[in-house]
């Protein structure tokens, strides 16, 4: 199956070039970037062109349909979705790593603003195999999770699951690496700026709450507040969300629903009694370390949990989507991954 990524040269890009050259049973079918067009590859990214004869293509539809089975989209929203319209009328599938499906029409154009093809949010499936494993079977338009609803979701979803969580407010206070802010070089990722200092953003609102919140609903709408912050490091995403716990919850239940949830998900996994998730354990891969503690004095659970934000918070979840839409086992050509530490 022959796949192309377009807006190879942002960081997702990269990532699902890197992704897509050790899997089995998918083959790297083309590489485009209208910014950086004309320019080869391997001085971009040396490690993805040891040879130097890979070319950046400007974006085009007649070409993609010539070269691709499926078309990985690593543009921003709105342009991401012009072109995931033209593409599927092309006959091609759609993995699209921007907001543009993520959401209902409404939430959508709320936060961020008239969609150019709302008819198409409807035949798109939220690619979180973890949560919507049957729906990608088959599936031709896959929306690509948010990093930070991928982690919080993840962290979560167990207990909204089982009916542990009380109708509150939902807490999640989430620390990221600077790749979460994309290639294009600006003021707020320059290093002398993000050194030696944690910087919270969007304090006022961030446009992943409402994502959180529709994945996490079921019984009732859940109440989310959202905070992310800006780390000094270069991949990774840590949650720490807070539970208000129903009464009677105990940690029991809470081991219970957290241990049914991850017996189902490959690739997360609930650390033993007292330790705790790292980044440097899931640097560049697709796994997610999640532990649960129970707090009897405030009723609450604190749950935290780290994955990559390039692999699993994007890259690497929507290659593991792709492969359940392929009828491939999900882990294929992301299970070899190794983190950078120990």
């Amino acid at each position: 199956m022959r796949v192309a990524v377009v807006g190879a040269s942002g960081y997702t890009g990269a990532e699902m070039l890197r992704l897509l050259d050790g899997h089995p049973q998918l083959e790297r079918a083309g590489v485009f970037a209208n910014r950086r067009a004309g320019e080869v590859l391997g001085q971009i990214y040396p490690h993805l062109d040891r040879d130097g004869q890979q070319v950046v293509e400007s974006v085009n539809v007649e070409r993609l349909a010539e070269q691709a089975d499926w078309v990985v989209l690593g543009l921003p929203h709105g342009a991401s979705a012009e072109m995931a319209d033209q593409l599927l009328d092309a006959g091609l599938g759609v993995v699209d790593l921007s907001a543009s499906f993520r959401l209902p029409v409404s939430v959508y154009e709320k936060h961020y603003g008239p969609h150019p093809c709302s008819e198409r949010i409807r035949q798109a499936v939220y690619g979180l195999p973890e949560l919507h494993r049957e729906a990608l079977l088959g599936a031709r338009l896959i929306a690509g999770p948010g990093c930070f609803p991928t982690g919080v979701t993840l962290a979560c979803y167990a207990f909204y699951q089982a009916g542990l969580v009380a109708p509150q407010t939902l807490i999640a206070d989430c620390k990221t690496g600077v790749t979460g802010a994309g290639a294009t070089p600006s003021s707020v990722t320059h290093f002398a700026h993000v050194a030696d200092t944690v910087t919270p953003y969007k304090v006022e609102g961030h446009r992943h709450a409402p994502e959180i919140a529709n994945n996490l609903s079921r019984d009732f709408i859940v109440p989310v507040r959202f905070t992310p912050h800006l780390v000094p490091l270069r991949r990774g995403i840590l949650s720490t969300c807070y539970l208000p716990l129903n009464e009677g919850a105990v940690q029991s239940d809470i081991d219970e629903a957290l241990d049914a949830f991850c017996s189902g998900a490959f690739f997360v996994h609930r650390l033993p009694d007292g330790r705790q998730p790292s980044l440097a354990r899931v640097a560049g891969t697709n796994e997610v370390e999640v532990q649960a503690v129970y707090d009897e004095e405030h009723q609450i659970a604190v749950v935290t949990c780290a994955l990559d934000n390039l692999c699993k918070g994007s890259s690497g979840g929507a290659l593991q989507a792709l492969n359940v839409a392929l009828g491939l086992d999900e882990s294929v050509g992301l299970d070899h991954l190794t983190p950078a530490m120990p």
